[in-house]
Parts: structure tokens; C-alpha cells; sequence
């Protein structure tokens, strides 16, 4: 009797840890199996790039003026928006590739304690477009030519942009992933391996830069300044391996 409980006794222990190693066996087996199935991909990141020149210019033009009372400065800003006008028609530009804003207003601000010495400050802004990119350049070296007629003007930086930025971003699509396949399968030979189908692919940020800057963002970057611009395209994508 005592025999038989003793056998039982060192039975149960013996099947728990039995099934213990098989519990364990199934899971190191489950493991390397996710491991391989994770190994049988590459995620790699190609991109390309080309220069194209700027077919699209911005041009801000900004007047002021200081004036004791509204009337006086709301006359003054409309006859030197007049000025401005005309000296753009003067020089080719249409009316239509004008914008004018709001004058803005601030509040009146004191010279001093005396109170007839409460002033206003009249700021508005003259937005230029144009496509002609090399005529505004030429313009704007004129502009201060108003400032002998009285008028209170500054000129911005000229802005250039690429218009047709969508559809060329859409087009060296096919370069960035031939670039990203070819880094893979050097990638892959050195593993003995080889690149099969792609899984998947994601788009990156288009970066706009001066030729041979390395000005870039993760949240992607305009050049406004260059005139003449590097577009970048950048893909992320993950390949099967066999």
C-alpha cells in the first residue's frame, strides 16, 4: 500500500514537469517561428532627386505711414496706393496680378503727455504675381524710385515657387522606389539573400531646396529664395525576402 502511494507521489511531479518542457518546447517553437516570419522582410529608404526652375514669383510690397488723425491718414495711404499702381502698370503689370489688402490700423500711441500728440500707424501690404519670373526682378529694383514722391514703401523678398510641385512629386514616385529596391538587394546579397515581392510603401515629405543644399526637414521644407531649386522625394518601403 505504502509502495503504490509512494509511486504516485513521484508520478504526478514527473507528468507536471513533462508537460512543462512541452508547454516551453511550443512556445520557443511559436517564437522562432515569428522570428523567421519577421527576418523574411527588409524595410528599406530610397529617394531621388532633379532641379527645375521656378516658373512662379511673389512679390510683397509694404506702405506706411504715421498720421496725427485717421482722416489724414487714411487720404495719404490712398494716394500713395495710387502711386503704387501706377508705377506698376508703368512697368507691365496688370491690375489683375495685383492684390491689395486691408490698411491695418493700430491703436493711437502717445509721443508724449500731451494729448494733440496721440498718433496712428497705417500699414498695408501690395501683393505681385506674376509667371514672368525674371520681369519682377527687374521691377522690384525700381520700386524705390516712389520713395522721391513721398511715398513710405518697403520691398520684401521675392519669393519663387514651382507650380507644377504635385505633379512632379507624383513622377519621381517610380525613381525613389527603384532606388529603394536597388539599396535592398545590396542590403539582401551581403545576407545571402535575395529581394521578392514589395509589401508595402510609404511616401515621405518633399523637400524644395537650393541646388546642393542639405537644408532638410522631416516635416519637409520650401526654399522660397533660390530661384533655381532641387525637388527631393524621399520612400520608405518593405520588401519580401527569399
Amino acid at each position: 500500500m505504502d509502495d503504490k502511494c509512494s509511486s504516485k507521489s513521484r508520478l504526478v511531479p514527473a507528468i507536471i514537469l513533462s508537460i512543462g518542457f512541452i508547454i516551453c518546447a511550443i512556445i520557443i517553437a511559436t517564437t522562432l517561428r515569428g522570428i523567421k516570419r519577421m527576418d523574411n522582410t527588409i524595410t528599406v529608404t530610397g529617394s531621388t532627386k532633379t532641379q527645375v526652375s521656378s516658373d512662379q514669383v511673389r512679390w510683397i510690397i509694404t506702405i506706411s505711414y504715421i498720421a496725427p488723425t485717421l482722416n489724414e491718414g487714411y487720404t495719404k495711404m490712398g494716394r500713395d496706393l495710387s502711386k503704387v499702381r501706377e508705377f506698376l502698370a508703368s512697368v507691365g503689370i496688370d491690375d489683375r496680378n495685383v492684390e491689395v489688402s486691408e490698411i491695418n490700423t493700430s491703436q493711437p500711441w502717445l509721443y508724449s503727455e500731451r494729448s494733440d500728440r496721440f498718433h496712428y500707424q497705417f500699414n498695408q501690404e501690395i501683393v505681385v504675381t506674376l509667371n514672368d519670373v525674371n520681369k519682377i526682378e527687374e521691377v522690384a529694383s525700381k520700386v524705390y524710385d516712389l520713395v522721391g514722391q513721398g511715398v513710405n514703401i518697403v520691398s520684401n523678398n521675392v519669393e519663387f515657387y514651382y507650380s507644377k510641385l504635385p505633379e512632379l512629386r507624383i513622377s519621381l514616385l517610380n525613381d525613389a522606389m527603384v532606388d529603394a529596391k536597388n539599396r535592398a538587394e545590396v542590403i539582401a546579397k551581403s545576407t545571402g539573400r535575395k529581394v521578392g515581392k514589395i509589401k508595402s510603401a510609404r511616401m515621405g515629405v518633399v523637400q524644395v531646396m537650393a541646388p546642393g543644399s542639405v537644408e532638410i526637414s522631416d516635416y519637409g521644407t520650401y526654399n522660397t529664395r533660390s530661384k533655381e531649386k532641387e525637388v527631393m522625394v524621399t520612400v520608405q518601403a518593405t520588401f519580401y525576402l527569399r
